[in-house]
């Protein structure tokens, strides 16, 4: 349609960026910025000239044409900025071993902190340890943070488990060891870490490290498989997935932290911070070390400025399929590394996937129906540039990152705002 061929010309005058993708349901305006509005009224005084139908209605929609709003923090702290006041401006400055120094620079070829990172770093390995509640976005920097918090306590010589971390998913467990974790302990010396999620095979666990979902951590501790006896850090990553009661998130963190040594340092992180999430996360520490004292901390963070965000108000492309169509021609106009495209249920994951495989674009689905062994393989081939484009639900939408996205496209608009 009409509509379509002018949206993909817009789309093709911003696709060198990277680039966030909002499909809406109404087409009333298509956003970008000042140079692309400039060229599509021009475009519209040369298609007024014509005398089709067709074209007529183009300049129409042409002229509809608003201008966006890059929505980023121009006054967001970059990694050269001033010193925070009691905060770091070097990772050099931190009480961290040689071996951990090697693997920030080495291995993970770290220049400089990130504004969470020197805000709250000097806290989270400060003595004596303290337990911290810190509201933290996707993104902003909180793994380095939580994982030099366990790094920097961990005694190798020690055979036991010392460092507990709970995630929502597997994928982010996953995650945080295999892009954070190991090239950060690289240099360590006989560190041991295990990752345990559902479907894996594991008897007695005195691994120095674990990171695990909620589920399997309980039920690890329940079968008195785990013992938290040595802990010294407890990590609750997500703390606002945590309190979901439809998946059981929130029962077995509240069981987990029962079990934990009264002196364990939490290290509590929450996108959101809601009272009912600020409620939850005393609760836990409460649970922990019987202190109901302690201060939420806000860390602001913006979207940074290369990010573009697009959003298309899709009024004559409101069906489903419609809308698959549609994506499927934006595919075809634009020049991407990777791109996820976050769909609302199961069932539409699996059929968007299948219309774009049919086209011979290069896809995958991702959702909850797929086994775990099967989850983990379609991550790693994404992971691998094995594939362009990976279809999901919100099992990956939070906490989760691949180097190689440069367009996110929400095929269906977001129903809760957290999301």
């Amino acid at each position: 349609s009409s509509a379509i061929r002018l949206s993909l010309a817009l789309f093709a005058a911003v696709s060198s960026a990277r680039i966030h993708l909002c499909c809406c349901f109404l087409m009333a305006d298509v956003d970008t910025e000042n140079t692309a509005v400039e060229n599509k009224q021009q475009e519209a005084a040369a298609l007024a000239e014509k005398s089709t139908p067709e074209s007529k209605d183009e300049a129409e929609l042409v002229k509809g044409l608003e201008q966006v709003k890059v929505e980023h923090d121009p006054a967001a702290v970059d990694a050269a900025a001033p010193r925070p006041p009691g905060g770091i401006s070097s990772f050099r400055e931190l009480p961290l071993s040689e071996s951990i120094f090697r693997g920030i620079e080495e291995e993970c070829k770290f220049d400089a902190p990130f504004s969470i990172q020197r805000q709250k770093l000097p806290e989270i390995l400060g003595e004596p340890p303290r337990s911290i509640i810190i509201q933290a976005p996707s993104g902003s920097g909180k793994t380095v943070c939580f994982v030099l918090g366990m790094l920097h306590r961990v005694d190798v010589m020690l055979p036991a488990t010392q460092c507990l971390c709970v995630v929502p998913t597997r994928e982010i467990a996953n995650q945080i060891w295999e892009q954070c974790m190991a090239p950060m302990s690289r240099h360590i010396q006989g560190l041991q870490v295990t990752v345990l999620v559902a479907a894996m095979k594991a008897g007695r666990i005195t691994q120095h490290i674990v990171i695990g979902t909620p589920a399997t951590v309980a039920n690890q501790l329940k079968r008195r498989q785990l013992d938290t006896s040595h802990l010294k850090v407890f990590v609750l990553d997500e703390a606002d997935k945590m309190m979901d009661d439809k998946n059981g998130h929130r029962k077995d963190s509240l069981q987990i932290t029962k079990r934990l040594p009264n002196t364990v340092q939490a290290l509590l992180f929450s996108a959101t911070f809601t009272q009912e999430v600020i409620d939850f996360s005393r609760k836990i520490i409460m649970n922990i070390n019987g202190d109901a004292s302690v201060v939420p901390l806000r860390v602001e963070t913006r979207i940074p400025p290369n990010v573009k965000q697009i959003k298309v108000n899709i009024e004559k492309v409101s069906s489903e399929n419609q809308r698959t169509e549609f994506l499927k021609a934006i595919f075809r106009v634009l020049t991407v590394q990777q791109s996820i495209i976050f769909v609302q249920t199961k069932r539409t994951c699996r059929e968007v996937a299948a219309a774009m495989q049919k086209e011979g674009f290069s896809v995958n689905f991702l959702n909850g129906d797929l086994e775990s062994h099967q989850r983990d393989d379609v991550v790693r081939s994404f992971r691998a540039g094995e594939f362009k484009v990976l279809v999901t639900t919100n099992v990956l939408a939070r906490g989760v990152d691949f180097e190689g996205v440069s367009m996110v496209v929400n095929f269906d608009p977001p129903i809760r705002y957290e999301n």
